[in-house]
């Protein structure tokens, strides 16, 4: 199931570079959070731009983390048009191993989009909670494949 979260999320930063953008921090994100998220979103780098189903995808994301994490949790929501594929609350430190100094932070991910991915209406929203319970980030799109 870890597996599955990690594809998904990386799923939801491709898909962003082909999502309708109004309403969208940047053109890119839309931003379910709060302006003090302890995240700010600095950049995305999605490669190739536009994802295709079966070949290999690299995300870059970067910002600053204003405080520093030691425990925390992520939830991920991924529906296809009105199906819930995945509702999981995980723990933060999986994807990035704890404790997250605050400052600068980055990661690149690589993975490849299995073509067996219906084509279709996604939408996804990804959000995480520090030990405090306070909000580090929440991001979320619709986008179609």
């Amino acid at each position: 199931m870890y597996k599955s979260i990690i594809f998904f999320a990386l799923l939801l930063v491709a898909a962003i570079a082909s999502a309708d953008t109004d309403n969208l921090v940047g053109g890119i994100w839309k931003n379910c959070g709060q302006s003090n998220d302890i995240f700010q979103l600095g950049y995305v780098d999605i490669s190739p731009s536009t994802p295709v189903k079966g070949k290999p995808l690299t995300v870059s994301i970067g910002g600053n983390l204003t405080q520093t994490i030691t425990e925390g949790s992520m939830k991920l929501l991924v529906k296809y048009s009105f199906i819930t594929l995945i509702n999981k609350t995980d723990d933060l430190c999986k994807t990035s191993p704890c404790p997250i100094e605050a400052g600068s932070w980055n990661k690149t991910v690589t993975a490849t989009i299995p073509s067996s991915v219906p084509s279709g209406k996604y939408t996804a929203t990804v959000s995480a909670v520090d030990q405090n319970s306070s909000e580090v980030f929440c991001l979320s799109v619709a986008f179609g494949l």
